[in-house]
C-alpha cells in the first residue's frame, strides 16, 4: 500500500498484481473502504498456490467519501482517490448588536446632553469655534 499525503486529494495505491480484476472486490462499509482479493489454487514454478486477502482503510473525516474512485492500472495497482474537503477560511466579519440608549448623543462638549440641537444652539457653537485666545509667554501667569 502506498498512501501519498496531499493537501487536496486523498489517494491510496494497493499492489494487486497477483490477482485478476475478477478476483477482486471493492466496497464501502460504513466509513471504511474494504478491498478483498481471492484466487483459487493455481500452479506456479514451485507447485500450487492460492491467495486471499482483506484490506480495510478508514476514510479520513476530511475526505468526500461519496466521490471515491477506484482504478486498476496496467501494472497491477488499485488506485483509490477522492477530493478532500478544503475548509474555507472563516470571514472576519462579525455582526454587531445595536443598543438603544434612549438619550441623545453629545455632539459638542460645550452643549449639555439635555439641550436639544436647534438652529440657535448650532449658531452658538459656531461662535464659540471662532473665538481665539492669544497667550503671551513673556508675562507671568496670575495665581
Amino acid at each position: 500500500m502506498i498512501e501519498k499525503p496531499q493537501k487536496d486529494v486523498f489517494e491510496v495505491k494497493l499492489d494487486v498484481k497477483q490477482f485478476s480484476p475478477e478476483d477482486l472486490s471493492v466496497k464501502m462499509v460504513d466509513n471504511f473502504l474494504v478491498v478483498e482479493g481471492k484466487h483459487e489454487e493455481k500452479e506456479d514454478e514451485f507447485g500450487f498456490i492460492s491467495r486471499q486477502f482483506t484490506r480495510r482503510y478508514e476514510i479520513p473525516e476530511d475526505v468526500k467519501a461519496e466521490e471515491i474512485t477506484c482504478n486498476l492500472s496496467s501494472d497491477g495497482f488499485l488506485v483509490f482517490s477522492a477530493p478532500r474537503i478544503v475548509e474555507q477560511p472563516k470571514p472576519t466579519e462579525r455582526k454587531l448588536n445595536i443598543n438603544l440608549t434612549g438619550r441623545p448623543a453629545t455632539i459638542d462638549s460645550t452643549k449639555s446632553s439635555e439641550e436639544p440641537v436647534t438652529e440657535e444652539t448650532d449658531k452658538k457653537s459656531d461662535k464659540l469655534k471662532d473665538v481665539r485666545v492669544e497667550i503671551n509667554n513673556d508675562e507671568p501667569m496670575a495665581a
